[in-house]
């Protein structure tokens, strides 16, 4: 859905679509105000490109409005550097997990949510034996590689709803609270089990 945003006391449609932001500040424009939007439409690879657009009335000699004057610029690169920016703020850079800042943000929201709706929170810590001697005698290389299976493992063993972690160094968090029963709870705590043995299936709460 699109959104009312703005700065220096002009009016401003942020907006899903090219044209319905357009027509926002058309609409803006015949008042005799200013406007800004940032819209988006469809590239030719099937991405997304962003544009910033300012709007302006064009008036006649006696001052009524008989246009509108509009200047574009393609931001497509500023967008992607900052949904950059914002993923690397809140993700692990090896493993592409959340990272301790997101992780407990995530359980002080699920704290929260429990005060006022009473459920199942599960919180499973996962770390690898004797990491240092993997990184002493084979090198960081093969540990970092080591994490990576951990990271990928869990992921995909977790539901889409919970979050993977990486906490510090070899330790990964595994929080389930969004929609977990008891029968859940259950199955979710055998996934260190699971990870070890290389079982890459998703968790099933339904599983016999």
């Amino acid at each position: 859905g699109a959104g009312v945003g703005g700065g220096g006391g002009e009016g401003g449609v942020r907006g899903g679509g090219c044209g319905r932001g357009v027509l926002a500040h058309q609409g803006g424009s015949a008042r005799g105000e200013p406007g800004w939007g940032e819209v988006t439409m469809g590239d030719e690879a099937g991405g997304t490109a962003w544009f910033h657009t300012r709007l302006g009335s064009d008036r006649d000699l006696r001052g009524d409005v008989v246009g509108v004057l509009a200047s574009t610029r393609d931001i497509t690169a500023i967008k992607s550097a900052e949904r950059e920016l914002a993923h690397q703020a809140t993700h692990d850079p090896l493993t592409g997990l959340a990272n301790r800042s997101f992780l407990m943000e995530r359980l002080d929201e699920a704290l929260a949510r429990m005060d006022r709706l009473p459920g199942h929170l599960a919180v499973i810590f996962v770390d690898i034996d004797r990491f240092k001697d993997i990184n002493d005698n084979a090198g960081h290389a093969v540990g970092d590689q080591g994490l990576l299976e951990v990271a990928h493992r869990l992921a995909t063993l977790a539901r889409r709803e919970d979050m993977v972690a990486r906490r510090a160094g070899d330790g990964c968090v595994v929080v389930c609270d969004r929609g977990s029963d008891g029968g859940h709870v259950v199955e979710i705590a055998d996934i260190p089990w699971r990870v070890l043995s290389g079982h890459s299936e998703a968790v099933d709460p339904n599983r016999p």
